[in-house]
């Protein structure tokens, strides 16, 4: 078996953020439970457990979050899927260092529990990491 990213996040109401992430992020759901269900974005396996009492209030800069970086066209669509969906924008789309080498669009999103998520794309592969072998690296 080949590596996988996983990632378990506390959720306020698990049918909410199941819709969440299968209809508006385009997830599959794994494993089911009563309490908890995996779901697989961007070939990363993100449990979401029904655990309010461990939701942290956020101060809206996004320093506890996660995301996913993406090629420019499917990065677009994505935020185009966003804003059609009414998501919560923590962060509206921004670019960073336009022209330059290490210029990146970026905006952070809201599950309905308040997790921050972020969507980046880089127009050169390799200012994502900032390594001349950032292929290696995945």
């Amino acid at each position: 078996m080949s590596a996988t990213l996983h990632l378990s996040l506390p959720v306020a109401d698990l049918s909410a953020s199941e819709n969440f992430y299968v209809d508006v992020l385009g997830a599959r759901v794994g494993r089911r439970r009563d309490r908890w269900i995996d779901v697989w974005l961007f070939g990363a396996q993100v449990t979401l457990h029904e655990a309010p009492e461990a939701l942290l209030p956020l101060d809206g800069q996004g320093h506890r979050h996660f995301g996913a970086v993406l090629g420019a066209d499917a990065w677009n669509d994505f935020r185009v899927r966003c804003e059609a969906a009414n998501v919560t924008f923590v962060r509206p789309v921004q670019t960073d260092n336009p022209g330059a080498p290490n210029e990146q669009s970026k905006f952070m999103i809201a599950d309905p529990s308040g997790n921050h998520i972020e969507f980046k794309t880089y127009p050169h592969e390799a200012a994502a990491l900032e390594s001349p072998n950032a292929e290696a690296a995945s």
